[in-house]
């Protein structure tokens, strides 16, 4: 268990607080899964989705956990995710933030603007499992159940740790990620 102990840590963007402790103590369940669950189903009835972009770009990654919560808006799959680890560490389950770049946008077989999702990896049992916390799953795979395709573009504690702290830096991220799969590809 000593390898998963990175992935039970705080970081800039999911900060232990004491809010974060107390709602993580009444998610708790008799089990890995029951507590995963849980997390799973708080944030899907408390983050709503901001439909306005102009919103959505102003706080997309720029936000802690806490921050997330308490406004009870989300910005996107990055803001359900940071809420998600938070709460699932503070219940003792490891878990990294995943963040994925949309196969098709990556092969130009989609519109110009970048497309991706945030998939959360938890271990149950010392088993990682994927979690989307936006749609509320557990799953075996990076890809939404109607076959949209991810490819994996980085792991770690929260989206700061990967240094996507705005839109623009996921813009420039997933750019230079496009650049490298399209040379690859030659």
């Amino acid at each position: 268990m000593s390898r998963n102990k990175k992935w039970l840590r705080d970081g800039g963007q999911t900060k232990f607080t004491p809010e974060i402790r107390k709602l993580a103590n009444q998610l708790k369940g008799s089990s890995d899964y029951e507590r995963v669950f849980n997390i799973l189903r708080w944030t899907k009835s408390n983050l709503k989705l901001v439909e306005s972009w102009r919103w959505r770009a102003k706080y997309l990654r720029k936000r802690t956990a806490y921050e997330i919560i308490k406004s009870g808006k989300s910005s996107g799959c990055g803001d359900n995710a940071a809420v998600f680890v938070a709460l699932a560490r503070m219940n003792n389950i490891p878990a990294r933030m995943v963040e994925c770049v949309d196969r098709d946008w990556l092969l130009g077989r989609c519109p110009k603007s970048i497309s991706g999702h945030v998939f959360v990896d938890v271990c149950i049992n010392e088993c990682w499992r994927v979690v989307d916390p936006t749609i509320g799953n557990v799953s075996m795979s990076y890809n939404w159940p109607l076959g949209k395709e991810f490819i994996i573009y980085k792991k770690g504690i929260d989206s700061w740790d990967m240094n996507i702290k705005n839109y623009k830096d996921l813009e420039e991220k997933f750019g230079i990620f496009k650049k490298q799969i399209s040379k690859s590809k030659r």
